[in-house]
Order: structure tokens, then sequence, then C-alpha cells
């Protein structure tokens, strides 16, 4: 068995799964854990390894609860089995229209990859990224444009809520009512639709109209709230992991 990891700026993702000879197909996956506590994430992963073969991870978590800068070689000096760096930028043929993406999130990297093998170079995309971070990225014939980034609707509500005194605000799904008739149900109202307004403004920068993609924690929640035509992928990072570990790893 093999063992997937992703670990993200607020959550641990793993999925286990089995090499087949024509196609890969996953038992487990799940979800563990505010990510930025370490010692958390070395007893998670060393459970983890104890049930798998070979495991390869990638990590958007930046800061440990010790402020040190995270990383895959930090890890491994915890865990009982080292886990491999999920080397991205080894893999990618993405092509792009500015000279720098290094800055760019690894797991962002591998959906763009994705969504670029997956579409011809006839059809523009607006990749939706549902984690801690919405990002936004352009894919217009076949060539990754740039994008943008926003807080997650989940992350703007926290902050709203502790600006405005008001509690802890409902956040198990993104509907709202608007005009709302209180504090609490305003700032709801208000951010979910910042970010379906941050949407649609997106989809007028390309000249056709772009096919939608959504993947990530909340892409379920917000895909009951477009109207327009999208398709949810919510295990896109996992899903293009496995495939390119297939080709040039295993």
């Amino acid at each position: 068995m093999n063992l997937l990891l992703d670990i993200g700026s607020s959550m641990l993702k793993w999925r286990f799964y089995e090499q087949r000879d024509q196609s890969d197909r996953y038992f487990y996956q799940g979800s563990k854990f505010h990510a930025g506590e370490f010692q958390t994430i070395v007893s998670v992963i060393n459970t983890l390894l104890m049930n798998s073969s070979g495991c390869y991870a990638i990590s958007t978590c930046k800061k440990t609860s010790s402020h040190q800068k995270f990383s895959i070689e930090l890890l491994n000096r915890h865990l009982i089995h080292p886990v491999q760096d999920f080397q991205i930028k080894k893999m990618m043929k993405m092509k792009i229209a500015y000279p720098d993406c290094a800055s760019y999130g690894v797991d962002r990297a591998v959906a763009i990859e994705s969504t670029l093998q997956k579409f011809t170079q006839s059809t523009d995309v607006l990749l939706i990224g549902c984690g801690t971070i919405t990002t936004f990225d352009c894919i217009e014939q076949g060539v990754h444009t740039g994008g943008a980034l926003l807080l997650s609707p989940y992350e703007t509500l926290q902050t709203v809520s502790s600006k405005l005194h008001v509690g802890a605000l409902p956040s198990n799904n993104l509907s709202y009512c608007f005009p709302a008739t209180n504090t609490t149900m305003s700032a709801k109202a208000g951010t979910a639709i910042s970010l379906l307004g941050a949407i649609a403004q997106a989809c007028a920068y390309f000249k056709k109209t772009p096919s939608i993609v959504l993947y990530g924690g909340y892409s379920y929640q917000l895909s009951t709230q477009l109207s327009c035509d999208h398709v949810v992928q919510p295990f896109l990072i996992f899903d293009t992991m496995q495939k390119m570990l297939r080709t040039h790893y295993e």
C-alpha cells in the first residue's frame, strides 16, 4: 500500500492506494487535525506509515507551532520511516505566460498541471482552489496566464466575527440570505456574495465563457451556490499525484 500526504495550512489529508497493472485505486482517504501543530503531524503520519510500503508528500504548511519553517526534510527527522518529497517541479510540463511561478504552492501547481493536461488548447478554464486560501487560475489556449488569491469564506467569517464581536458565525455551508436582517447573517451574506462576485468578475475576463473547475475542501459547498455550469473535482490533487507517480516514480 502506498501513502500520499497533503499537508495543508489547516488540515492534513491522506490517501492509501494500491498500484495495479492498468490502473490504481485508493482504499481510504481522510482528513485529521489542525496542521499548525507539528507534533500532531508527526504522531498521525507515523501511525499512517506503519500501514504503508511507500510514502510521498506535498506540503503548503509554512509554519509550525514553534514557528519553524516547515519542510519534508524537517519532518523526516521525526518519522519512523522517511517520506519522499513530491517533486512537482521535475514533472511539470505546464506552459506559463510569465517567467516565475516558484512562489506557487505545490498543490496549486499540481492542480494547474492536471488541468492543462485534461483540457484541449481551444478550451479556456477558470480553476478555483477551495482551501484555506481560495485560488483563481486562468488557463487560456493551453497556457496558464496568472490568477488571484482570496481568503476562504470560512477564514473571512472568522475574521469578521472577531471584529464584530458576534461570536462564532455559522460556517457549515455557503447558503445565505440577501439582504440579511441581522449582523451575524449580514456577515455571512457579505462573505458569500463577495466570493461569488469575484468568480463572476474572473469569468468576465475571458473572451469566451470558460469551463469552471472547483477543487479542494469546500468545493461542494461552493458548488451549491453557483448557477453557472461547472465541474467539481474535490480529489484533484490526489488523483493527479497518483497519475504522476505511476509515470515518473514507480
